[in-house]
């Protein structure tokens, strides 16, 4: 239960991010004018909470980094573009567009994962998949005479 309730309050926090970042977009490029419908909010929610889910489900998997990386890429990859072609319309959309599609999300992705590398990096906090090294030093051992109490 708890994890459920991670994935719900993380994926709102995402799904609020986007619809920010979205707002913004379309006030300064004028391309909507209608502002956000409830279909476009309802997919921006979904996709919210497809990054949540990824996140939490690259947390608990047990591999290599690159390969969470490349599990979490591949996941928001096909959910962007899925979000892309029901955004878009199917009639609209073709291979070409997909592709530039693909292209500036992975420019963005990398872009956004360096700089959470970066910002884990300088506040020396690490992932939340990696547990913190130990960095005290072990215990000396106490000496105790094996000739008793002298």
């Amino acid at each position: 239960m708890e994890k459920f309730k991670q994935l719900v309050l993380t994926g709102s926090a995402y799904t609020v991010l986007f619809a920010l970042i979205l707002y913004i977009f379309f006030s300064f490029s004028g391309l909507g004018e209608n502002g956000m419908g409830i279909d476009k909010f309802l997919l921006v929610l979904g996709y919210g909470m497809l990054v949540a889910g990824a996140n939490l489900l690259c947390s608990l998997m047990k591999m290599r980094e690159i390969f969470k990386n490349l599990i979490h890429f591949a996941i928001l990859l096909a959910g962007f573009i899925v979000l892309y072609i029901l955004t878009m319309g199917a009639s609209q959309v073709n291979a070409g567009k997909i592709f530039i599609a693909s292209f500036i999300f992975l420019a963005v992705y990398v872009a956004v994962r360096f700089a959470a590398y970066g910002i884990r990096r300088l506040t020396g906090k690490n992932s939340p998949a990696t547990p913190k090294k130990q960095d005290s030093k072990p215990e000396k051992p106490v000496y105790t005479s094996r000739f008793g109490n002298n």
